[in-house]
């Protein structure tokens, strides 16, 4: 069973929201030119999106692969500003590697335990969100699911995220 290819005037949305996703936590952590060099490096994954695919299964691995790849840019970003707002240190300067040198797993464990919640408050990170991503990679259904909403479904198409839904998220 072969399936036609995505059309481009839903790809292009998708590279728009990833790359300026990825540019955004890019800049938390680095400046100057730093940050257009981290672009220039993300740039062939969030294209690649905008390569039509035929089959599914290709489709989803893509996603999953352009998904890790956005997660490790997201995560430099966040530790990196992590470390210059709370130490006011770069994540290669002697003191942090100092310290990860002199700690051990128990130690990290402890630290994370204490300041998770604080942290957990200040970041723009949602619990919410990373279970919905979660549900979609794992194909798991709920009632109410709508099949053009569901990013890995064969019937997804990008639409603009309707407002009162995204406001009430953030309230909580």
């Amino acid at each position: 069973m072969t399936t036609r290819p995505s059309p481009p005037r839903n790809a292009l949305p998708a590279c728009g929201v990833v790359g300026a996703t990825l540019l955004a936590l890019i800049a938390l952590g680095h400046d100057g030119r730093r940050i257009a060099q981290l672009a220039v490096l993300a740039a062939p994954m969030v294209l690649w999106l905008a390569w039509p695919l035929r089959s599914t299964q290709t489709r989803r691995l893509r996603t999953l692969l352009v998904w890790l790849w956005a997660i490790g840019f997201a995560l430099d970003g966040a530790v990196r500003a992590y470390l210059l707002d709370t130490y006011q240190a770069a994540p290669d300067s002697a003191m942090v590697l100092g310290a990860a040198a002199n700690t051990n797993a128990r130690e990290g464990t402890e630290y994370l335990w204490m300041h998770w919640r604080s942290e957990a408050g200040q970041r723009p990170f949602r619990a919410d969100w990373t279970a919905w991503v979660l549900a979609d990679l794992l194909h798991i259904r709920w009632n109410g699911q709508i099949p053009t909403r569901n990013v890995l479904s064969d019937a997804y198409r990008w639409q603009a995220p309707e407002m009162p839904v995204a406001i009430e998220s953030f309230s909580r």
